[in-house]
């Protein structure tokens, strides 16, 4: 990664500042952004996704990779379906989704031509344990008209129709990650009262597995449950003190 950012720096790319995705608690990987004085940004990734709770195999993804080729240069890429994932998937969890940079691409890739195969997105994104939220976004994209395949639509809505504890901790952990203003508006965002208080009883106890990676904690059991309640409820009561102060 050093080399390559080294190499783009050389030819005009200054690094830009770290995204928030780059930077959280629990990253998979190293991220490195740069910007051309002709606004072109690239991203550079030591993994598919930014945070450890979205595993992705490389090997597998090189197996499955399709030749990208310029003018007079080729190189080995992701594939349509990965590519699909890729974008979607970073969207399930990022507050730059707002801006809709992934629904564009997601229709580039769309109308790029390149066949993509529901089996293989299904496999990437489930993979990452990304399925969930990735059900609601790509029927946002088939709702705005997206050249999406109505079989790769049903196929991932399918596979997110059962989620385990940990797909569904990870789903509401993206949420409260894009959604700028915390727990709070979290849930007001959400419609009905029951929908409220189901959210924030699995904020409150999610399964094992997510506090053992959230929390780096080695036994999730109440006591981490009870830590966890306190922090959020903690963290809610500062902002609600914060906000009569800054308005």
């Amino acid at each position: 990664l050093d080399a390559i950012g080294a190499a783009l720096r050389d030819r005009g790319f200054a690094e830009t500042v770290p995204a928030r995705e780059a930077s959280v608690h629990a990253a998979a990987g190293r991220v490195l952004e740069l910007t051309h004085p002709t606004s072109l940004p690239v991203r550079i990734r030591t993994s598919l996704f930014d945070l450890s709770c979205h595993p992705a195999d490389f090997t597998d993804l090189r197996s499955a990779a399709r030749a990208l080729e310029g003018h007079g240069w080729s190189a080995p890429g992701l594939s349509a379906a990965d590519s699909l994932a890729l974008a979607v998937g970073a969207a399930c969890f990022s507050p730059r989704r707002l801006n809709l940079q992934w629904a564009a691409d997601a229709w580039m890739i769309a109308r790029s031509g390149e066949p993509v195969a529901p089996d293989r997105l299904v496999a990437t994104l489930s993979r990452a344990r990304l399925i969930l939220p990735a059900a609601t976004l790509f029927q946002y994209l088939r709702e705005t008209g997206a050249p999406l395949e109505t079989t790769l639509v049903e196929a991932v809505s399918r596979a997110a129709a059962r989620p385990s504890r940990m797909e569904r901790d990870v789903a509401l952990h993206g949420v409260r990650r894009a959604t700028p203003g915390g727990v709070g508006t979290t849930l007001a965002s959400m419609t009905g009262v029951g929908a409220r208080a189901v959210a924030l009883w699995w904020m409150l106890c999610p399964s094992p597995e997510y506090v053992r990676w959230s929390q780096g904690a080695r036994h999730a059991g109440p006591l981490a449950c009870l830590r966890r309640t306190a922090r959020l409820v903690g963290s809610a009561v500062r902002r609600g003190q914060a906000r009569p102060a800054n308005s």
